[in-house]
């Protein structure tokens, strides 16, 4: 999927539409009618995520693979080279901030060193740290331009991209800030959110107004919430798993670099993973093989997948939860999806280690 030029092609099968609808079987033959659309458009961001985890493979095979763990190391460099421009939306600055900080553990060239310490400051100046739009109840969340951002895969990635960035380097000028940008990200925002629903689920986003003809609940001022993604923005709305998985690793992250000050953070870092193991409206177990009243996957080819996380619980146009415990293959809700998989790895990882 990487390129000559060291950029990285957006998908293959992701269909004309965005959707999987071309996602099918074919012959193996270039030319013939049941060819897979491939999307070559080259993203600042598919680049990041892709520096960031082959910069890593270059670290883990190092010491059992040279050869390999050299050629996982070069498509990092060759894509971290082939962006000159810095990035311009929040989430690619995050993935940016950790890709970096990757080249710079696998090679020590303090270029990357560099880099990596300027996106952080960046980072620093995108988080909304005064109250805005008429209300003094939330403040530090990040901002995409002037509105507040709102990803459903990447939600967390800022906070988690200034968490890499401190325990990477500790003699970074900014450190201590980056330290403080997270905490007052949970403190004033993740917790006070968390507290609008009986769940204690971070809702998805704060916005400005009602940016669409659906229901956004009132918060203060002109500030308003969904706990779930819109969905008269696109047609491309799903449950948003990946967005409490990763946010309770941000919030593990936080509490264990902050020792007994971090111990309120743990619980509801729980919370949002108990939510995807059936602590929700539906008491459905979004994890198969798991748990109980478990909703039948949208997953063509492959069937039943042991440890596969779905798409999870999404809400309709006035904001209530929807999920598909009908049998009918519902991709928004039931479609299996490797980002939720990944941050709840991830996430149980750096809980285990606090507990």
């Amino acid at each position: 999927m990487q390129d000559t030029d060291g950029k990285v092609w957006a998908d293959v099968a992701g269909g004309v539409n965005g959707d999987n609808s071309d996602n099918h079987w074919t012959d193996n033959i270039i030319g013939t009618p049941d060819d897979r659309y491939l999307n070559p458009e080259k993203r600042s961001g598919t680049a990041a995520v892709f520096t960031t985890l082959e910069a890593l493979a270059g670290q883990c095979y190092a010491a059992t693979d040279p050869a390999y763990a050299r050629q996982c190391l070069d498509a990092a460099v060759r894509a971290w080279n082939s962006f000159a421009e810095p990035p311009t939306l929040t989430d690619d600055l995050g993935w940016w901030a950790m890709g970096t900080s990757e080249l710079f553990l696998a090679t020590g060239a303090n270029e990357y060193k560099r880099h990596a310490q300027l996106i952080g400051r960046d980072l620093l100046m995108r988080q909304n740290t005064e109250y805005i739009a008429g209300q003094k109840q939330v403040r530090g969340f990040w901002m995409q331009g002037d509105v507040p951002f709102v990803d459903v895969v990447n939600s967390a990635v800022p906070p988690l991209a200034l968490l890499k960035l401190y325990d990477t380097f500790p003699d970074a000028p900014d450190r201590s800030q980056w330290l403080d940008a997270v905490r007052l990200h949970a403190d004033e925002y993740l917790l006070p959110m968390s507290s609008r629903n009986a769940y204690r689920i971070i809702p998805l986003g704060v916005y400005i107004g009602s940016p669409t003809p659906e229901t956004f609940r009132p918060l203060a001022g002109n500030l308003t919430y969904r706990n779930f993604q819109q969905t008269r923005k696109g047609f491309w709305w799903l449950g948003a798993n990946c967005h409490y998985a990763s946010n309770a690793l941000a919030l593990g992250w936080l509490a264990r670099l902050r020792g007994d000050a971090g111990k309120a953070y743990v619980p509801l870092a729980y919370r949002q993973l108990e939510w995807i193991m059936g602590a929700n409206p539906f008491a459905s177990c979004m994890m198969t093989g798991e748990g109980m009243r478990n909703p039948f996957p949208h997953s063509r080819f492959v069937g039943l997948i042991p440890g596969g996380i779905m798409n999870g619980i999404a809400g309709n146009v006035n904001d209530e939860p929807v999920l598909d415990l009908e049998y009918t293959l519902d991709w928004r809700t039931c479609e299996y999806w490797s980002p939720h998989v990944a941050f709840y790895i991830w996430a149980n990882s750096v809980l285990e280690g606090i507990a």
